[in-house]
């Protein structure tokens, strides 16, 4: 499902695809390019300064900052896992997230620590 909240295409946001109990969706502003999120009534919860965002799940969603890296933040926007991979996936139901860094896939938990000992290359 997409949800928009502009009749007017023209100043429309691009939204991303909402999975079930989501709190918010990911927009596109049109005019800077930066994504940030609004809550299912439309009204913007987290500014758009990102330059991708992904799904919240167990309270966090992956960002891209300005320098191209991946991080967490939580349901205000605080950053809450620093920005410092090169790819980060939505957790998933068993709170464990995938991440890239240098070249490594590892899995995460909420806290951003390493959730076993096994790195996939």
């Amino acid at each position: 499902m997409v949800v928009a909240f502009n009749k007017d295409r023209s100043s429309s946001s691009f939204c991303l695809p909402v999975a079930y109990g989501d709190p918010y969706v990911g927009v596109k502003d049109p005019k800077t390019g930066k994504w940030g999120f609004v809550n299912l009534k439309g009204k913007t919860v987290i500014k758009s300064r990102y330059r991708s965002v992904g799904a919240f799940a167990h309270g966090l969603a992956p960002v891209v900052n300005d320098e191209g890296k991946w991080g967490y933040i939580d349901e205000k926007g605080k950053t809450v896992i620093d920005f410092v991979y090169d790819y980060a996936g939505a957790f998933q139901y068993n709170g464990l997230a995938q991440v890239d860094q240098d070249g490594l896939c590892r899995l995460i938990d909420t806290t951003g620590a390493q959730a076993t000992d096994v790195v996939l290359t």
